[in-house]
């Protein structure tokens, strides 16, 4: 935060119209976390779900008296179906999980490519007109650079509380 202040003030001295342009993404930056958090946050609710079935399974049918019981019955297809069943289900919530992710930070380098073209764009028609030099455009985008990497990075932490709120969720679930 105080990196993302200090770079915004010195922006701000720099160049108050392409500042205001540049924390136009900023919005883009809180939606693209919300939703991309919420869609986690439920995808980790259900991998963590299906993970304590399958070592539920596993302490049912691995220890001596699951054992047993198995052979006894002759169940042993049907309990490695089962647990072959749950074993598929985590795999591919984890990797849904996994592609939400990856496409979190795919829109959110789109976000940030956008916001820097839209500097470089309206900094051009500046120059063009005057207004502005090329060395302060470049400056102002390197500061422009410095400002979307820690927003990035506080973007990201909605969707790591989100997680780690699930996480939370099903420790008071067991405690419970």
């Amino acid at each position: 935060l105080i990196s993302v202040a200090g770079t915004l003030l010195v922006m701000l001295a720099i160049e108050w119209r392409l500042t205001v342009l540049g924390i136009a993404v900023l919005p883009l930056f809180l939606l693209l976390g919300r939703r991309f958090g919420a869609a986690l946050r439920t995808v980790s609710r259900q991998v963590m779900e299906r993970n304590a079935r399958m070592s539920a399974i596993m302490s049912e049918t691995l220890n001596i008296s699951g054992l047993l019981l198995v052979k006894l019955f002759g169940r042993r297809q049907e309990e490695q179906r089962r647990f072959a069943e749950q074993a598929e289900e985590v795999r591919d919530l984890s990797i849904r999980q996994a592609v939400i992710g990856s496409r979190f930070f795919v829109f959110m380098g789109i976000a940030t490519a956008v916001g820097t073209a839209a500097i470089y764009l309206v900094g051009g028609h500046l120059h063009i007109s005057g207004g502005l030099t090329i060395g302060t455009l470049v400056a102002f985008s390197t500061y422009l650079t410095q400002l979307y990497g820690p927003l990035r990075s506080l973007s990201n932490v909605v969707v790591v509380v989100a997680q780690s709120l699930v996480s939370f969720e099903r420790v008071f679930e067991v405690i419970d």
